[in-house]
């Protein structure tokens, strides 16, 4: 079962630049965020298996017209305080997806948000994922209305 969380709610303030272009007439957003160190993944007893984690960040501006995304996931937050030369470790990002999701209240309920999906694979007896970070670039024909900052 995935764990689903949605800025601004649960994540660090969010950095976020949004443009027109010319040519073609969209606009693009460009966004960046960090779940901070609550969310805790952590390895598994088996130092030589990865734990298998999956997760979905709802983030960004609301659209009215989504066409195109390009994101990228990355644990930038490590800790093993146990590791020696024989102990193993680990930690990889891997399948990541998006879609979107449709808002559920108010001004939002015909509006969209750009949800990522992928897997965090953690190994480790005492290995912990302190934070993951995201980078997206997003570009559609209508943002929505009340983005907040």
């Amino acid at each position: 079962m995935a764990l689903e969380f949605q800025y601004p709610n649960n994540f660090e303030k969010e950095e976020r630049i949004t443009f027109k272009a010319a040519e073609p007439s969209w606009y693009f957003s460009v966004f960046s965020g960090r779940i901070p160190a609550q969310y805790i993944f952590v390895g598994l007893e088996d130092e030589e298996k990865f734990s298998f984690n999956e997760l979905h960040l709802v983030v960004g501006p609301w659209w009215k017209d989504i066409r195109d995304c390009v994101p990228m996931v990355v644990v930038n937050g490590y800790d093993n305080q146990n590791s020696d030369e024989d102990d193993e470790q680990g930690w990889y990002i891997e399948n990541l997806t998006w879609d979107s999701v449709n808002g559920t209240e108010g001004n939002f309920v015909n509006q969209k948000r750009i949800r990522l999906k992928f897997f965090v694979r953690i190994k480790g007896e005492s290995s912990h994922c302190m934070s993951i970070a995201y980078y997206v670039t997003a570009a559609g024909r209508e943002l929505g209305d009340n983005n907040f900052s």
